[in-house]
């Protein structure tokens, strides 16, 4: 028992940590021609042993498999198991290389594949001497106030260099992600090999100017060349600059309601009904997808006067920004819902455009009014002066002897017998169905409200509705009351209006002693 408890732990410890295999290949950053470079395929968290890794052939390239090491890390709990292939690279002579699917093969019969990838061949960069060289780009180098581009800073260390310092995007800039991280090798002009860190940062700025990228880079090199030598001394490497444009958004063609969007833009409409009935409601919403999406105010929606519109909030979503209303017609006919557009600038064409959202039709058929029609008035008193008297219907009794019949004492007796069997019966079954417990609309009604459940005090309230008519069963607080409880119940169901937990019991209680 013991030894099948802890199977099962170490079952749940493995599938809680557990995440799919991969297999990744890390190539150098170009290729010289006839040097050998290195690379490797990561195979990470393969279901079981690795058999065999086949490498396509390709033409003026000659590469093979070199070593094999196995690694285990643990990051906040996450287990991660590798197995790693050297891989030895050689190309023939310059130009670009198409290299195809690598497949791993698994001892269970399954494979493993990594994506095409495209190699190109040159000479050695002549920049590469000394310790290091470090140089920063951006592409676009022109944008506008909110459009973004991206930052990629590139340094190349000798080997020997440990880690850098320090790294991180410019001052007065607005980053829009997390930054994304890449590690290659390369030959320099020494003809030995270079570490290659690539770091990219997604951003952008607020305001027109020029912004350049240059200064020095820290490092740490190694000197110490033993075990227990491991001094390292600082080293400082000159960024080679880059400069960003940031220009200023034409006033040409600005439209009026322009609030900075940049582009691209996408926007959709939807309802969440298209037909339904006078009284319903419907939930109408667009959404705006973009960059800086959180510039936009709610837009305004023009409907006719016999569609009641009740905002909701603004939602943020990852990529964009949904706006919604709830809408409740009164009448049956076709709701046009005209088409809301976003003004917004396109970095492509340097030009301000426009979004417009579909044009959709509400179909409202005729149906049960969502409210009760209670009125304070009472009913008016028929005129009965002009009224021809009728006479209520007559019945002619007979008297009971002319019906009546005699029973001999076999007969009385047997008509006693049956009685007294219906009778058992009946009391022996009376328990066990019981009786359908009368409602009592107005202590429903009350049991609703405590609940806070709109839709049953909708139902309780409609039950009430014979009585809040009948004026001798109310008075004119109860069907005041009854109408300022109906309201508020149908701009929460229809309308979105918060009702604080308690707020409706004062009426309730007005309500609770109806029959």
């Amino acid at each position: 028992m013991v030894r099948f408890l802890l199977r099962a732990v170490l079952l749940l410890f493995a599938l809680g940590f557990a995440h799919s295999a991969e297999v990744t290949v890390e190539l150098p950053e170009h290729l010289v021609p006839g040097a050998v470079m290195q690379g490797q395929v990561i195979i990470t968290d393969p279901a079981t042993a690795v058999t065999r890794v086949d490498l396509p052939a390709v033409n003026g390239l000659t590469w093979e498999l070199q070593g094999q090491t196995q690694s285990t890390t643990m990051i906040n709990g996450l287990v991660t198991r590798r197995d790693i292939r050297g891989l030895a690279l050689r190309a023939d002579q310059a130009g670009e290389l198409q290299l195809p699917a690598i497949t791993v093969h698994l001892r269970d019969g399954s494979t493993l594949t990594t994506a095409p990838r495209a190699l190109s061949v040159h000479a050695a960069d002549p920049a590469l001497t000394g310790d290091g060289a470090a140089e920063a780009s951006f592409a676009p180098s022109t944008i506008v106030p909110g459009e973004p581009t991206t930052l990629t800073f590139r340094l190349a260390l000798r080997e020997g260099t440990v880690r850098t310092l320090g790294v991180a995007p410019p001052t007065g800039t607005v980053v829009l992600g997390e930054r994304t991280d890449e590690k290659s090798s390369t030959i320099g002009a020494d003809g030995q090999q270079w570490t290659v860190f690539l770091f990219h940062w997604r951003l952008t700025a607020t305001a027109p100017g020029v912004l350049t990228v240059s200064g020095q880079q820290e490092v740490l090199q190694q000197i110490g060349g033993s075990f227990f030598d491991d001094r390292v001394s600082r080293r400082q490497i000159p960024i080679k600059p880059a400069t960003l444009t940031i220009a200023s958004l034409p006033s040409v063609g600005r439209p009026a309601d322009f609030t900075g969007l940049i582009g691209p833009v996408t926007v959709s409409a939807q309802l969440d009904r298209a037909r339904i009935s006078a009284g319903e409601g419907a939930r109408y919403s667009v959404t705006v997808h973009g960059q800086q999406v959180d510039l936009l105010r709610p837009p305004a929606l023009a409907l006719p006067a016999n569609v009641q519109v009740y905002a909701k909030d603004a939602e943020t979503l990852p990529d964009g920004r949904r706006f919604a209303w709830d809408l409740a017609p009164s009448a049956p006919g076709q709701v046009t819902l005209p088409a809301i557009a976003f003004s917004f600038f396109d970095p492509e064409t340097r030009a301000y455009r426009r979004a417009e959202t579909p044009t959709l039709t509400l179909t409202v058929v005729p149906g049960r009014a969502a409210s009760l029609s209670i009125t304070g008035a009472t009913a008016p008193t028929p005129d009965v002066s002009n009224t021809p008297a009728i006479s209520p219907p007559s019945a002619v009794l007979l008297p009971l002897e002319e019906i009546g019949f005699e029973l001999s004492a076999r007969q009385q007796l047997i008509a006693g017998g049956a009685t007294f069997v219906v009778a058992l019966l009946a009391a022996v079954a009376w328990p066990r169905r019981g009786r359908r417990p009368s409602v009592h609309r107005g202590r429903a009604l009350a049991q609703a409200v405590r609940a806070n459940d709109l839709d049953a005090i909708a139902r309780a309230l409609q039950a009430l509705t014979p009585v809040l008519s009948d004026p001798a069963a109310c008075d004119e607080g109860q069907r005041a009351a009854a109408a300022a409880l109906a309201r508020a119940v149908d701009a929460a169901r229809f309308g979105g209006q918060h009702i604080g937990k308690g707020s409706l019991r004062p009426l309730a209680s007005v309500l609770e002693s109806l029959p």
